[in-house]
């Protein structure tokens, strides 16, 4: 059983949401303010909340953006609900970094599906990674749409070690995973290098690795973790391999390489936590040097 707060200035349907909530085995938390919403939420610490876009007071827009700011609530699952469902507004709303969007009127069983999939999702999906110890691709996209909704002047840089793959079937999975949590420790080194006071840092899995750092912190960042690359994985990868007398050439020999793709927003930025996924998937499709390098968005001062 899970506990939504649900806030709509309709009473009538807010107790329609209510109704079907605990007919799905849920309780429910009810007001029709917006300014309600944060206060609620830190004393009820609700599953998930459902919330009308049009309000009287706070509109549902608002109520996204101060929970997505929040230190503790920034991981809370978001539905809006409105009669207004035009491209412009969902694509608003997403950009808020909601998890989903109900037009109205809807049925019970739509309701329902939606929650069970959004509560399914945060079971489904850790926040951290249990290789590394670092953030999951979750707990990052809330971290990256937390620094959106707090207006930090922050980058996103994306980290790939390439040639993983092979490089696991030459040596082993165990080789590969200790070379993992051995750059975890690299990348923490080099945070520190940086002094940046701005630092959450994600593994995907598989080598590819998301940080969000202060934007005049990122370049320099990037830099470090490329000279360590160059200067000091030939010498590190020996007493992590099985067949460390086959490494004499380090990285290289074994078709391993470091690719680091760097977005961010110098100035204000408007672009929502996909937007950033989306450019730097971008920067990936591009032209790659034959050798591992730092690629920068030029419009990341924008």
């Amino acid at each position: 059983m899970a506990t939504v707060l649900c806030i709509d200035q309709d009473e009538q349907y807010g107790s329609f949401v209510g109704l079907h909530l605990k007919k799905g085995g849920h309780s429910y938390i009810y007001t029709r303010f917006g300014a309600q919403a944060l206060p609620l939420a830190e004393k009820h610490a609700p599953d998930l909340l459902i919330s009308e876009v049009m309000l009287p007071d706070v509109c549902g827009f608002e109520i996204a953006r101060r929970i997505r700011a929040h230190e503790d609530l920034h991981m809370l699952p978001i539905i809006l609900t409105s009669t207004m469902c035009e491209e412009d507004e969902v694509r608003h709303a997403l950009a808020q970094g909601i998890d989903g969007f109900l037009p109205k009127p809807f049925n019970p069983a739509a309701l329902l599906t939606l929650v069970k999939h959004h509560l399914t999702e945060v079971k489904n999906h850790p926040l951290k990674d249990t290789l590394t110890g670092l953030s999951g691709q979750k707990k990052i996209r809330a971290e990256l749409q937390r620094a959106i909704a707090l207006k930090h002047k922050f980058s996103a840089l994306y980290i790939e070690i390439t040639g993983l793959a092979e490089f696991a079937r030459k040596e082993s999975d165990s080789t590969r995973d200790k070379l993992l949590v051995y750059f975890t420790k690299v990348l923490d080194r080099c945070r520190e290098k940086t002094a940046a006071s701005l630092f959450h840092a994600g593994h995907f899995g598989n080598g590819h690795f998301f940080c969000i750092v202060d934007e005049d912190k990122a370049t320099a960042l990037g830099e470090h973790l490329q000279h360590y690359w160059k200067s000091r994985i030939e010498k590190d990868l020996a007493p992590l391999s099985a067949t460390s007398a086959d490494l004499p050439g380090g990285a290289e020999k074994n078709g391993l390489d470091l690719m680091i793709y760097i977005t961010g927003n110098a100035t204000s930025s408007r672009r929502s936590a996909q937007e950033y996924f989306e450019t730097l998937a971008q920067l990936r499709k591009k032209d790659q040097p034959q050798k591992g390098g730092i690629i920068i968005d030029n419009r990341r001062a924008r």
